[in-house]
């Protein structure tokens, strides 16, 4: 259970400074992209963990893997999305200018970005 807790906190900060710097690109300036108070975006450290759970059984097959964190990854930041407009009444991004994209809470770009980083996350932590 430790281990599982300090990758939840690792991969929200990890993800919470990937989401500043996206942003930061972008804008030209900083922008704070977690919702709490803090350097974290939960989704992150959740994807994580639940890859970890998940797919610990299948770790040798890396087509699987890279697969499963595709759609782990895609189902929290989908759930996210909905969350927190609920919670908040705000959508805390939108790709509905994306050409391939589902109700503008998920696109292509961020579908293979869960695969591709998910694997590597995924065995840096397996090793």
């Amino acid at each position: 259970m430790y281990g599982l807790t300090m990758i939840f906190i690792v991969y929200s900060f990890v993800g919470w400074v990937f989401e500043v710097i996206r942003a930061a690109t972008k804008e030209k300036r900083f922008i704070n992209k977690g919702f709490l108070s803090g350097a974290v975006c939960p989704r992150y450290g959740l994807s994580m963990v639940l890859s970890m759970i998940i797919l610990s059984q299948v770790r040798e097959d890396y087509v699987l893997v890279f697969f499963g964190c595709m759609v782990i990854g895609t189902v929290v930041e989908y759930l996210s999305s909905v969350i927190l407009e609920k919670v908040t009444g705000s959508k805390w991004w939108d790709y509905t200018e994306s050409a391939i994209q589902f109700k503008g809470r998920v696109n292509l770009a961020t579908v293979m970005f869960w695969g591709i980083a998910g694997t590597i996350c995924f065995y840096i932590n397996h090793t």
